[in-house]
């Protein structure tokens, strides 16, 4: 929306200028379109922070949401209008919702070390994962390891059947992942 309204500025403008339409209190003085175009930008960059990755997975949710904060943080620091920095401060603080969000589930931790791009490095490397958080993250990982640990105590059967060959296949093939990744 705010795109079209820059691309279509001189329409916009010649519109909103003609009397008879009556919406001459909407039309935007020279101020108000640099805002607007100084929002667009920190829009669009925020957008392109999230379309970069071909393929969205759990495991990047974190890592863009990363981006974004730091694009924020790099925008309000520039000599932006005061109401383009207002609203950057309010994206910031509509992220710091989802982080709190994302911290709630283990999902994410746990994609992101099972992932073979990330591993534990991604947080060992992050400036804001402190050891508590990469030991508890760690913790995380072991303990959905644990919860397709293979039950030895139960009896082989005679003739094996697809489904437990299936079923032992996975569980193994989910420890392996795990012990990789740590």
């Amino acid at each position: 929306m705010l795109s079209f309204a820059v691309k279509y500025r001189k329409a916009i403008d010649a519109i909103a200028a003609e009397r008879s339409l009556k919406l001459r209190k909407y039309e935007l003085d020279e101020q108000e379109w640099k805002i607007l175009g100084d929002l667009l930008m920190v829009l669009r960059a925020a957008t392109l922070a999230f379309s970069t990755n071909s393929v969205s997975t759990i495991a990047n949710v974190i890592p863009t949401m990363d981006k974004i904060d730091a694009l924020l943080t790099l925008q309000g620091d520039k000599a932006l209008h005061p109401s383009v920095r207002a609203a950057t401060q309010f994206a910031k603080n509509c992220l710091n919702k989802y982080w709190f969000n994302a911290d709630d589930s283990d999902v994410y931790r746990i994609a992101m070390i099972l992932h073979p791009g990330m591993k534990m490095k991604y947080f060992r490397d992050a400036p804001w994962a402190g050891d508590e958080y990469i030991e508890e993250a760690k913790s995380l990982a072991q303990a959905a390891f644990g919860a397709y640990a293979i039950d030895t105590t139960s009896p082989v059967p005679a003739t094996p059947s697809t489904s437990s060959s299936v079923s032992l296949f996975l569980r193994s093939f989910a420890q392996s992942a795990i012990l990789i990744a740590l």
